[in-house]
């Protein structure tokens, strides 16, 4: 196989995973947050599971 095309071989499977990976990620927050709903807990400490979640995604050096 040519390097060019293993290079586009190769960036066409990282985007795949990385598509996946976010795409699963976003479904799973969501359906956390459903979950809360249902709990009835997403009306009245929705900032502070916000607030959670986003440092939670920070990475850290």
């Amino acid at each position: 196989m040519p390097r060019a095309e293993l290079l586009r071989s190769g960036w066409r499977g990282a985007v795949l995973v990385a598509v996946t990976y976010i795409d699963f990620l976003i479904f799973a927050q969501f359906a956390f947050l459903k979950r809360l709903d249902a709990l009835g807990l997403a009306g009245t400490h929705l900032k502070a599971v916000m607030g959670a979640m986003a440092l939670g995604g920070i990475p850290r050096p």
